[in-house]
């Protein structure tokens, strides 16, 4: 990937639109609406930016397991993508870096998410405190325990890109800023944000949504500058192709997250 085609820009792009989809509505759908019904809620509506539940006559903690299941299910939704990730790129390598992004995605997102609500004071982590004795022990060991997470994280998928990102590190570099930055600024930052206007609830959750997508997935963003001269035998670079296949679920992912995750869905 010394010179990045205009094409491969497009299928980062594409797979990075599939990636934060799933990645948000597994948050919020898998994640919120899966739990409600699991502790006895009624699922409401649900948007890009939040999930309504009806929580009439459940305790308390029934409550804080709808809270923290957003993150719980980008958590599982991350190691299920990592632990299916074909072992080698194909020709091209859009399946493989579909796995890729859709385990950094999860994996980030619960696990910076984890990281960044508690002292944020703002989202499902600031409300699942709330309440309880010793919030501060609470916001330290749950901060704690999303920037262990999201270490980890970081360190196996850099770990599994690696060895696709060619032998010179300008190379190198390069490869690892489109393939991150690419899904982080312009579907993360720009399309999601978009989504996230779009919701009838107000801006509070426009910032709890920007925690989640960009606060959360920060690690993604920062994963280019771990990448180092190959120490190692490396194999060839990705090599991203724009088929016909891959634009059209872009395309409708894209007019599916605008037109009806963003404004929200009532069940």
């Amino acid at each position: 990937m010394k010179n990045p085609t205009r094409s491969t820009v497009m299928t980062t792009l594409v797979i990075g639109v599939m990636a934060y989809f799933v990645a948000t509505a597994g948050h919020e759908g898998v994640g919120h609406g899966g739990a409600c019904l699991i502790v006895g809620g009624k699922a409401l509506r649900m948007s890009s930016a939040w999930f309504d539940c009806d929580k009439q006559g459940l305790s308390e903690w029934a409550v804080r397991a709808i809270k923290a299941g957003g993150t719980v299910a980008n958590l599982l939704l991350g190691a299920f993508f990592l632990a299916t990730m074909p072992r080698a790129p194909g020709r091209p390598s859009n399946r493989w870096y579909a796995h890729w992004l859709l385990a950094a995605t999860n994996l980030f997102m619960g696990a910076g998410y984890l990281m960044t609500s508690p002292f944020g004071n703002h989202g499902d982590w600031a409300d699942f405190i709330a309440g309880l004795s010793r919030p501060l022990a609470w916001r330290i060991a749950l901060t704690l325990t999303g920037a262990i997470l999201s270490a980890a994280a970081l360190r196996v998928l850099l770990r599994r890109l690696d060895p696709h990102l060619g032998t010179e590190l300008p190379e190198r570099a390069t490869a690892a800023r489109i393939l991150c930055w690419v899904p982080y600024g312009a579907v993360g930052g720009v399309l999601f944000s978009i989504a996230a206007l779009m919701n009838a609830e107000g801006m509070q959750y426009v910032v709890s949504s920007a925690l989640a997508t960009l606060g959360g997935t920060f690690f993604l963003a920062w994963l280019p500058a771990w990448v180092k001269a190959p120490r190692g035998e490396v194999g060839p670079p990705l090599e991203l192709a724009p088929t016909p296949a891959w634009l059209t679920a872009g395309a409708a992912i894209t007019a599916l997250t605008l037109g009806v995750l963003g404004p929200g869905i009532r069940f």
